[in-house]
């Protein structure tokens, strides 16, 4: 059984991972949670680019940096203990040190998906059938039966077909959601200021949102979480009032965002190729980095779009309507933020620099207005 699996190198979801149910994904909501008994070995997250896959030579193109906010990074070497001459051995080990094998056990076949960004989750089995959800890199799925090499399964609230080309399965599916079972601090309220060390005294990094989940790194101070922020090695420390630790695996993202309108499909597709690139404060670049205004700016202007790189201005130069009006390609605007509805609920936009690209639930925060670029 060979568990070097390079695909584990980052939870964008996730999460910044946003949950479904009103905050950011990741690439994935927290379908089974338990609360943890104590602080867990650190994630590993790092950004990349992504590209959707159906099939092996898509996959094979795709960048090798890959995008999966708060998965465990270079999990064969965290297996390296584990990983002798008997793998059930091996399991068993593993299981008896794990307080979570409830959670594994609540899955009746488990799966693991494992793929370069993200994968389509259809309605029929083959590459012809309706999207109806996204898997990403870690993702959780209950296995129902498989069909001409097709694996119909359940994950969150998105029941499908997804190749099983992208799923891990048995003993070695087991083990990865077994490493992956760490507390993450979820917070539950808008712009929480994250500071240097624990207290108001210490200076300001930045802030983060409801719904955005971090890597723990520190539990020792009270009234502070230690979380693993931005793109170093640091820790940084918000206000335990405003974070909620759970523990879960990740499930698949539901997908709706097929329209009528082929100009719409075709923006959604482009923005959805560039999950996991990096958050650049003032980038305009769709690769390199960019913020949130420089990504939508950059994506509806490969259409010949044009926009202001300003999330303020960009609230303007549409039709403005309400956010339950939004069809997929339009602009999904929030104070001092915009993104890029995608249907089903849920934006595409460059979220911070912790996360990059990622798609989250469009009321991560709470929308001022969408609006209509487009026109149709």
């Amino acid at each position: 059984m060979s568990l070097s699996i390079g695909h584990f190198k980052k939870l964008a979801k996730t999460v910044c991972a946003l949950v479904l149910a009103g905050g950011m994904v990741l690439g994935g909501s927290v379908t089974a949670f338990a609360e943890p008994s104590a602080e867990e070995e650190n994630l590993a997250a790092v950004a990349g680019s992504t590209v959707s896959s159906d099939e092996p030579a898509a996959e094979a193109a795709a960048a090798e940096n890959t995008y999966r906010p708060n998965t465990l990074a270079g999990i064969s070497a965290a297996l390296t203990d584990y990983t002798g001459n008997d793998p059930a051995a091996d399991l068993e080990l593993l299981r008896a040190s794990n307080p979570y094998t409830d959670i594994v056990d609540s899955y009746g076949n488990l799966g693991i998906i494992s793929v370069n960004g993200y994968v389509n989750v259809r309605e029929e089995p083959g590459t012809d059938g309706v999207i109806c959800g996204l898997g990403f890199n870690g993702d959780a799925v209950d296995i129902a039966g498989e069909e001409d090499g097709w694996y119909y399964i359940h994950s969150g609230d998105v029941s499908g077909y997804v190749s099983a080309d992208y799923v891990i399965t048995g003993d070695e599916a087991e083990m990865i959601a077994l490493q992956m079972l760490h507390p993450r601090a979820f917070m539950t309220d808008d712009e929480v200021m994250v500071r240097t060390g624990p207290g108001t005294e210490y200076d300001s990094v930045g802030s983060v949102t409801s719904g955005e989940a971090y890597e723990i790194t520190d539990q020792s101070v009270d009234g502070w979480v230690g979380i693993r922020f931005g793109n170093t090695a640091e820790t940084a420390y918000v206000c335990a009032d405003y974070v909620e630790t759970r523990v879960g695996l990740d499930s698949v993202v539901e997908f709706s965002g097929v329209s009528s309108d082929m100009t719409r499909n075709a923006i959604v597709d482009y923005a959805l190729q560039f999950l996991g690139n990096p958050y650049v404060g003032g980038g305009t670049s769709l690769t390199n980095g960019c913020d949130c205004s420089g990504f939508t700016m950059g994506v509806l202007g490969h259409f010949g779009y044009s926009l202001s790189h300003s999330s303020a201005c960009q609230r303007n130069e549409g039709i403005r309507i309400s956010p339950s009006e939004a069809q997929p390609g339009d602009l999904i605007c929030y104070p001092g933020h915009v993104g890029i509805y995608i249907g089903g609920g849920q934006v595409v936009h460059a979220a911070c620099e912790s996360l990059g690209i990622i798609v989250s639930s469009m009321n991560m925060m709470s929308p001022i207005c969408a609006v209509n670029v487009i026109g149709s």
